[in-house]
């Protein structure tokens, strides 16, 4: 019987290990992410209501529940990095703010209709900011691209919609942010809410 050398069993061991990984993250349950700010009920309803009056019917229209503004988008995450991205968040500083969303935003190649913010570099920004190194801390990557705060109106939108009949004007006040799981359904999208932190710093 030939006798296994010190290196056979080394690189058993190491494709063992790898097995051993690959199995474990097979059975893992992997969630998809983000962080953002939800409009109040009233807020919501108001919004679908000048969508309503500003354009023509649409067909992929977002339900005004699902309205919200997006500050971190994580994609996949594993459910056991959950408390240390929670661990992460708890150091986030930060005073509730108001935002005014004015404008109105098109982008062609996913085809998105969206409201727009005005704040370019106050506290919703910097809220986004904190929340991208806290989940890099947490050793999860997050959306590098710049950072636009909108809420989306309508998807798959093929052509360039006309300016809005009525131009819009809604005052925002934020006093929490929300981590929100996307769950795919037989009736479309929903957001569930994983947790919730107060903003209570000061301004």
């Amino acid at each position: 019987m030939s006798r296994e050398t010190k290196a056979s069993r080394g690189s058993r061991a190491a494709r063992d290990s790898r097995v051993a990984r690959v199995n474990r993250m097979s059975r893992e349950r992997f969630v998809r992410l983000f962080f953002a700010l939800e409009p109040s009920a009233e807020n919501k309803s108001l919004i679908a209501d000048w969508r309503e009056r500003a354009w023509p019917p649409m067909a992929r229209a977002v339900p005004a529940a699902n309205f919200h503004i997006t500050l971190v988008f994580l994609g996949e995450v594993a459910e056991h990095k959950l408390e240390q991205l929670g661990d992460s968040v708890e150091s986030i500083s930060a005073a509730p703010f108001i935002s005014y969303f004015t404008q109105v935003g098109f982008w062609p190649k996913p085809g998105i209709l969206w409201l727009g913010s005005v704040d370019d570099a106050g506290p919703l920004q910097s809220l986004a900011v904190a929340l991208r190194r806290a989940a890099n801390s947490a050793g999860l990557r997050s959306d590098t691209r710049g950072y636009i705060p909108h809420l989306t109106l309508q998807r798959a939108v093929r052509d360039a919609p006309p300016a809005p009949i009525v131009a819009p004007d809604f005052t925002l006040h934020f006093d929490r942010f929300t981590l929100f799981e996307s769950q795919q359904t037989r009736t479309g999208v929903r957001y569930v809410e994983r947790a919730e932190w107060p903003l209570r710093g000061f301004a």
